[in-house]
């Protein structure tokens, strides 16, 4: 041990006084400010921290990818190989060469984050975090640097050529990145999953991925890598022969790699992050798990947060359930992937239960008979991390518990009863403790706050009709706003709170609420029960609608997003269009199951567009809607695969899925919108808005309440063969 620390030493020096190593050095200082468009997201820690550092990590990888060749091809290089080999074990060369390596990528990556540390944090200013920037460096750019060298290392042992290796490296790391594993974050060996990092809420799961997914490569290329250095040539022998004689000088080194590389690929195989949900799921039937006559009466929920770290916790459901069949029934849960049972108690006696392990959309089915009675108390109790859905492991859209935000909702939360018919809605009831510094949203009623602990802790009551409770806390600063004479109350970071005003984001919500109510009609919110707008984390792409909450991500707030003008209708109007929802798809619902594209988005599409016409004009509504609904819907019908759909099914499964979720969400969206607008081109805007109004008020006809596409064509008077969908 003291022969290769010594040999370390040297290695490290010779590596300290190179020129070469210095140019690949100052090269890695300056490839940050490369910027590159790695990362999608446009909040300030996107654009100033997660660019700068993944521009760092990918240039990084190849630089020391380079520097790892050079330094070992050195001795071969100069002709001195025999001889050193003579005198040092070429085995502890190499690895020493290795660990000098990747000790100066530790130097340059601290210096790195000293040198950028005034430039990020004068830009991020308010919403600076040190933990993100930390982790940011020494968990996503540092192990980049590591990586690249330990591939380069591997591939070189294994033959012994400088090109050859790069070329490999070069051609493992673009394949990781190409569109085929864009969406595996287990496939990024590189640089994890970074669509963007939050101003004010949690980076927690996408660190917490992040230092997964290096766990597993460094069981990968660690493994790999001593197994490539048993193949080091010795003795004039080849590859097969070098291995056997260094494998009996180092007879534990093949079953500590092949334990590496097992441990690795075991992570991998049974990750706990995400769920297992099919590729083609689009396509998956759900099943009907209604019993007449069994129906949830009362639903309390306690939930104890048992690790802000690693995002765990546990809880017990109690349920009344009715059950007036006189039989006893199988019913059906639904719940979090990452949560698992551990009882199932009815009256106190434990009874037995079944995981259908049957994935879908970061949920899965839990079954139990319940006995004939008609009122029957079940318990639940569980525990666990909850899963991401798969689509979303490039994203991280999903279930989120940190220290300084929560979101947690429906199945995320607790086992939520199948689906069910009853005269009167569910009571449900959640106790919840949570940091002091958080304040609680829900779609239900007030949260009612019980006390204030010495812990630094607030122990809450949050109650609904149904048998769900979305939940959101952060450090929200609430705000009423004006308009359609309703109580709205706007929560947002208390980082924004100075500047929410200079955004923009007040008036576009303001405009959006009385838009709508001048057009459609009221909703029905009360003080009770507000109309309730939040900001939430980057990581929700888009935004969402539940009840009496309307959910944004908060990239649709951030200066940079609001104020391009190129953005148009992707950015500040989605405002609009998740407000808009709260009249079409929570106020009123478009369904029918003859048109699948006849749903809630198009209409909400639409309704977008004529807001936005009225804010800023004919022009800029035709442009940046319009002319961008026929360029969507033009590229869709002159797809290959429109064209020729029996190319789909040699396609393999996963591309077939992507392609038709492509398409899908053109005709969701845009093109439903462009039929809409051609219709109100025929019969005028103020017939248009007319029978949505009525439809609005009083549903439709063929399948109340749900308003189906003939009782909108009847509405505006048209025929299905004249407006059709492209």
């Amino acid at each position: 041990m003291s022969s290769f620390l010594r040999c370390y030493r040297v290695e490290l020096h010779k590596l300290l006084r190179s020129p070469f190593s210095w140019l690949i050095f100052a090269v890695s200082l300056a490839a940050p400010m490369g910027n590159f468009i790695f990362v999608m997201g446009d909040t300030m820690s996107s654009l100033y921290l997660a660019r700068p550092v993944a521009s760092g990590a990918i240039a990084g990888t190849v630089l020391f990818a380079i520097l790892t060749l050079y330094e070992l091809d050195r001795t071969r290089r100069s002709g001195v190989h025999l001889l050193t080999d003579s005198a040092v074990s070429p085995l502890a060369l190499n690895a020493a060469k290795l660990l000098a390596i990747n000790t100066a990528a530790l130097g340059i990556s601290i210096l790195m984050a000293l040198i950028y540390f005034p430039y990020i944090y004068g830009k991020l200013n308010i919403v600076f975090s040190l933990p993100t920037y930390l982790g940011s460096f020494f968990l996503l750019l540092l192990p980049a640097l590591w990586m690249g060298a330990i591939a380069a290392a591997l591939f070189y042992q294994l033959v012994g050529r400088v090109d050859a290796s790069f070329l490999a490296v070069l051609a493992l790391l673009l394949v990781s990145r190409g569109s085929w594993f864009k969406g595996n974050n287990f496939m990024q060996w590189s640089l994890p999953a970074l669509p963007a990092l939050t101003d004010n809420f949690s980076n927690a799961p996408l660190f917490r991925s992040a230092l997964y997914t290096r766990a597993v490569w460094l069981g990968i290329l660690g493994g790999g890598w001593l197994l490539s250095l048993l193949c080091v040539r010795r003795y004039g022998k080849g590859i097969a022969g070098s291995f056997a004689a260094n494998a009996k000088r180092l007879l534990p080194a093949p079953a500590a790699a092949l334990a590496l590389i097992t441990a690795g690929a075991l992570l991998w195989r049974f990750q706990p992050l995400f769920d297992h949900t099919p590729v083609n799921w689009m396509e998956v039937e759900e099943p009907d798990r209604y019993v007449e006559g069994v129906y949830p009466m009362d639903v309390k929920l306690d939930v104890d947060i048992t690790s802000y770290l690693w995002g765990t916790l546990s809880g017990s459901a109690k349920y009344q359930i009715k059950n007036i069949t006189g039989q006893p029934q199988e019913i059906y849960f639904n719940l979090n992937s990452g949560y698992r049972i551990h009882s199932m108690r009815i009256d106190g006696q434990d009874i037995p239960w079944t995981d259908l392990e049957n994935d879908y959309i970061n949920s899965r089915e839990i079954k139990c008979t319940i006995p004939s009675s008609e009122n029957v108390a079940l318990e639940i109790q569980y525990s666990g991390a909850p899963k991401t859905w798969n689509v979303m492991q490039d994203t991280f859209g999903g279930a989120v518990i940190s220290r300084n935000y929560i979101d947690l909702s429906s199945a995320n939360l607790a086992p939520r009863f199948s689906d069910y018919a009853a005269e009167e809605l569910p009571k449900i009831s959640l106790n919840i403790t949570l940091p002091a510094t958080l304040t609680p949203v829900t779609t239900g009623d007030a949260p009612q706050l019980l006390q204030e602990n010495p812990n630094g802790t607030k122990d809450w009551l949050l109650t609904n009709e149904g048998d769900r409770i979305m939940l959101y806390a952060a450090d929200y600063v609430r705000r009423p706003l004006e308009g359609g004479g309703m109580p709205i109350w706007f929560y947002y970071s208390r980082n924004y709170e100075k500047q929410m005003e200079d955004l923009g984001a007040i008036d576009i919500m303001e405009a959006a609420v009385r838009y709508c109510t001048e057009h459609y009609g009221l909703r029905s919110f009360t003080e009770d029960q507000p109309f309730k707008i939040l900001q939430d984390s980057v990581f929700t792409f888009g935004g969402a609608a539940w009840s009496t909450l309307s959910v944004m991500g908060e990239s649709y707030f951030s200066s940079e997003n609001l104020s391009d003008p190129d953005k148009g209708s992707s950015s500040a109007e989605v405002l609009a269009h998740e407000i808009i929802h709260q009249w079409w798809g929570l106020g009123s619902q478009m369904m029918d199951f003859s048109e699948p594209y006849w749903t809630d988005e198009g209409i909400t599409t639409y309704t977008s567009y004529r807001l936005i016409k009225e804010l800023r004009g004919e022009d800029y509504a035709q442009k940046n809607y319009v002319d961008k609904w026929q360029a969507a819907v033009d590229d869709a019908n002159n797809s290959f695969y429109v064209r020729h759909p029996e190319y789909m099914e040699i396609l393999p499964e996963e591309f077939a899925a992507d392609i038709a979720s492509t398409i899908h969400g053109v005709n969701l969206y845009d093109g439903t919108a462009l039929m809409i607008k051609r219709i109100a081109d025929k019969i005028g805007e103020d017939k248009l808005d007319a029978a949505l109004s009525k439809l609005y008020q009083n549903g439709g006809t063929e399948a109340p309440p749900y308003i189906s596409f003939n009782d909108f064509l009847n509405a505006c008077g048209v025929s299905k063969e004249e407006f059709h969908y492209d």
